[in-house]
């Protein structure tokens, strides 16, 4: 928990070919309701769920945070965990995954849920299946 006027940061993060923004979009306006103007959605500016969760937030009037791979030739296939733990180190509160597939499918959100997990921040993995949702939460 936040004390009063400090930021609750919360990232948001999936699959790159997600195109179902409902869910998002609920999770955000459940977090906005929580926890008001001191909400902060974080992404790792990727295509898909985290576009669609940047875009959810600006339109909600919920400042947004994008931390951006570094795709510098030079860094390779390391550009997207190098990303994802510069987001994990932002001062998460916590964090929601939203994939299209089983997550062990989804190369850069798995590697995210396992960053996650190692910093001990709490997230929730939405597996978004029309016209399903399954919901898997990180261990207590």
């Amino acid at each position: 928990m936040t004390t009063m006027g400090e930021d609750y940061r919360v990232c948001l993060f999936g699959s790159r070919d997600l195109k179902s923004v409902m869910v998002i979009a609920t999770v955000i306006e459940g977090l906005k309701s929580a926890y008001g103007d001191d909400l902060v959605v974080v992404t790792g500016g990727a295509p898909g769920a985290d576009t669609l969760a940047h875009g959810c937030a600006r339109i909600r009037n919920v400042r947004t945070e994008v931390i951006e791979a570094d795709w510098n030739p030079r860094l390779g296939k390391a550009a997207g965990p190098i990303r994802n733990q510069a987001v994990v180190d932002s001062k998460l509160h916590e964090a929601w995954g939203f994939v299209n597939k089983p997550i062990e499918q989804s190369k850069g959100s798995n590697d995210m849920k396992q960053r996650l997990a190692l910093a001990e921040i709490p997230f929730t993995i939405c597996q978004v299946r029309q016209p399903h949702l399954t919901l898997w939460g990180s261990p207590t």
